[in-house]
């Protein structure tokens, strides 16, 4: 019996499960859970068992990809993901592997405060990036509104090997959400780490499907995983408003009260690769 293919099979089933009930929910306001930043929209028909809404973004600089991260479709045309990732980047590529491969350049960039040149314990490592072409679901996670300390979620993220990134989603075993210690008051704790920043870290359960956090990275030392949290009510509005503001169109981002990170859009540089 080969276990690897069984654990790869129960992680599936873990997430589709959660994301199954967000689906039936219609991913809106729920009880003691979740606020709904998009809204519902028919068109990919994703299979059994796939995670449409989780997708790869690659960044570009100057001279060629930058950063290769994860990150999360929370509406059409909004992708949530770590802002460190972003960092120094001129152009991104979103790519989501399980809704039929469809793709979109990044048109605009707006980090939550966040800046490479101040203290991360105190930060909110977080990035909305607004899309030049809406990737259209059946539904849209929702986010996990109260605070989630102990309960239980996976993380999904892309997988690493021999220096090459691959343009694909996987996810954890399910695991307990530790809470946030006093020196990283932003961030909470998974014990499972996965060499990879920007992926939604995802309640199971009987409230499953919610996104509770985005991984940023993994601890040094005990290998877990470190995830920026989202119970805050600021960063809810940020989300919303941001998400609000891309579905009525690049006037009323412009108008956003919110900073866009300089981003000149687009994709890999000539001769670049998305998925090396």
């Amino acid at each position: 019996m080969d276990c690897r293919g069984s654990a790869e099979v129960l992680r599936h089933a873990v997430l589709a499960g959660a994301l199954a009930l967000c689906v039936a929910a219609g991913c809106s306001s729920q009880p003691g859970g979740g606020v709904a930043p998009g809204s519902s929209v028919a068109t990919v028909d994703a299979p059994s068992g796939s995670h449409p809404a989780s997708v790869v973004v690659d960044f570009y600089g100057a001279r060629g990809r930058s950063a290769a991260c994860s990150g999360t479709l929370i509406s059409p045309n909004v992708v949530l993901t770590s802002a460190h990732c972003a960092s120094g980047s001129r152009g991104a590529r979103v790519v989501a592997p399980d809704a039929s491969g469809a793709s979109s350049t990044v048109a605009r960039s707006f980090p939550y405060g966040w800046s490479a040149t101040k203290d991360p314990a105190g930060q909110y490592d977080l990035e909305l990036l607004t899309l030049t072409k809406p990737i259209t679901l059946a539904s849209y996670p929702a986010i996990q509104e109260q605070p989630c300390e102990g309960c239980k979620v996976v993380s999904v993220y892309r997988s690493r090997s021999g220096g090459k990134v691959a343009a694909d989603v996987n996810v954890t075993p399910e695991m307990g959400l530790a809470p946030a210690s006093s020196e990283h008051p932003t961030t909470l704790f998974t014990p499972i780490g996965t060499g990879d920043s920007g992926g939604a870290v995802i309640r199971t359960g009987p409230l499953g499907g919610l996104v509770v956090g985005v991984t940023v990275g993994d601890g040094e030392a005990t290998g877990g995983g470190y995830v920026a949290r989202l119970d805050n009510p600021d960063v809810q509005r940020w989300i919303h408003d941001i998400v609000h503001a891309a579905s009525r169109g690049p006037t009323a981002l412009r108008d956003a009260r919110y900073t866009a990170r300089p981003i000149e859009g687009g994709g890999p540089p000539q001769g670049g690769s998305a998925t090396d």
